[in-house]
């Protein structure tokens, strides 16, 4: 073989080589790139699925959270009503205190009514006085300790308007004051913790 057509063979020969190299360079460059897209493509899909995890906890915590909002709204509405009632309670309570002797205290009035009439009744004299003056100090004491308990009577005095919330007209009669004008106070109204316990009987003018 001539030493040309060896040159020829060898050229040919390299020609093969290089287009061999060339193909399978084509081969691993596509193949890198087919890796590439799987790979991304599996991060996509990964990525995908957290994404789709995250928004399904994100759902779960929204819904526990208005879960929640509802048992604290429910909890203070409880607690509400619970504080509520004890103060309604309480009020109660203090109410009843207050007036759970208002029976007794009635009876008792009428024993401060007959001190009262002894002293319009009995004409102050030598005789008389100590006695109004024993009467006038019991009197006093009575009436200390019935206002220990809330009690207090009307001040009412002749020539005052009259006012149906507060007395009990007996009858009218012509008087110096003018109409509906209290001429006479027949019987004392009282007070027991700023409630009327019992009206004053008056006599009104015409």
């Amino acid at each position: 073989m001539s030493r040309k057509a060896m040159k020829l063979r060898k050229t040919a020969k390299q020609r093969r080589i290089r287009r061999k190299t060339r193909y399978k360079q084509r081969k691993a460059q596509q193949s890198s790139k087919s890796a590439l897209r799987r790979l991304q493509q599996a991060h996509q899909a990964e990525l995908e699925e957290k994404m789709a995890q995250i928004q399904a906890l994100q759902k779960k915590v929204a819904e526990q959270q208005y879960l929640l909002k509802q048992a604290q709204d429910k909890f203070l509405e409880k607690m509400n009503e619970f504080e509520n009632a004890n103060k309604r309670r309480e009020r109660e309570k203090d109410e009843f205190a207050k007036n759970a002797n208002k029976d007794l205290i009635l009876d008792l009035l009428e024993v401060i009514d007959s001190m009262d009439r002894a002293f319009d009744s009995v004409e102050e004299t030598e005789q008389t006085k100590p006695i109004l003056d024993g009467v006038d100090n019991l009197h006093r004491q009575f009436m200390q300790k019935l206002e220990k308990y809330g009690l207090k009577p009307m001040e009412d005095q002749p020539g005052d308007p009259f006012d149906p919330e507060k007395h009990d007209a007996m009858m009218q009669q012509e008087s110096e004051y003018e109409p509906d004008h209290l001429v006479q106070i027949f019987q004392k109204g009282y007070y027991l913790n700023d409630k009327i316990i019992r009206h004053a009987k008056v006599i009104v003018s015409k």
